[in-house]
């Protein structure tokens, strides 16, 4: 497969500590890579040089070939709290990342309105974000985030605020949307079963320095459901990843 994103010996250091120590990896286009760690492990510290709003001490970032270090506006990037705003309707909010960079155009606003409707929000175009669910919410963000026009995107944490409920369901709702819209995704999560459901592959990391312990290729069938949570195998892969996390190592 073709190389996406190439994290090449990247590392930072903060007043003289080391917070994300030298790491590597290569991304495939179109992967969907979860990472998991303890807290405190260097996955945000990452995401920050990735997207370019951090420089790193070391290393560097390439996205199609192309040397992006340190420089900002070649991901798309999505935190744990969707950040709507308050006053904009469910199409102005995801319409916004275009806004950032350009006003949009009549084509932006058939495109947000076609993916709204196709994947669940097409009810809701007119609401305002307090009249909303929490996972709804998650969705405006997402497509938000989609219509940034990126090839990766970082999704720091997106469903942590969220019910068990709730959260498989949009796990779920994002398989759905990622195979058909095919980007390269960097999923950072503190839920092991969250990062084999979602993964093409896991990325285990290190408490402080960190860096990568070990990346677990996820040889599951897809398309993926919840009743795949109950296989043997995949039981097999998180008890894998907590006892790499939780048991010094030992698989």
């Amino acid at each position: 497969m073709t190389e996406k994103l190439l994290i090449d010996n990247v590392s930072k250091t903060f007043n003289g500590k080391i917070s994300l120590d030298t790491t590597s990896l290569s991304v495939s286009d179109g992967e969907l890579i979860t990472i998991v760690g303890p807290s405190g492990c260097g996955k945000s510290t990452l995401f920050n040089i990735i997207s370019g709003v951090l420089q790193p001490t070391e290393g560097n970032v390439i996205i199609n070939d192309k040397d992006v270090t340190n420089v900002p506006g070649n991901v798309g990037y999505m935190m744990q709290k969707d950040l709507l705003l308050p006053w904009k309707s469910t199409l102005e909010n995801i319409l916004t990342g275009v806004s950032l960079t350009r006003k949009p155009t009549k084509e932006d606003l058939e495109l947000a309105i076609s993916m709204a409707q196709e994947y669940g929000l097409g009810d809701y175009l007119d609401n305002f974000p307090h009249s909303m669910s929490g996972g709804m919410r998650q969705r405006a963000a997402f497509l938000r985030t989609l219509m940034f026009d990126r090839d990766v995107l970082l999704l720091d944490e997106p469903f942590g605020a969220l019910d068990s409920q709730t959260r498989l369901s949009m796990q779920e709702w994002l398989l759905k949307v990622w195979a058909e819209q095919r980007r390269t995704v960097l999923f950072v999560t503190h839920d092991v079963e969250e990062a084999v459901f979602l993964a093409d592959r896991v990325v285990v990391m290190t408490p402080r320095p960190g860096r990568i312990e070990k990346i677990i290729d996820i040889d599951l069938p897809r398309p993926r459901t919840r009743t795949i949570l109950t296989d043997q195998k995949f039981v097999e892969y998180k008890r894998m990843i907590l006892n790499l996390i939780y048991g010094g190592g030992k698989e």
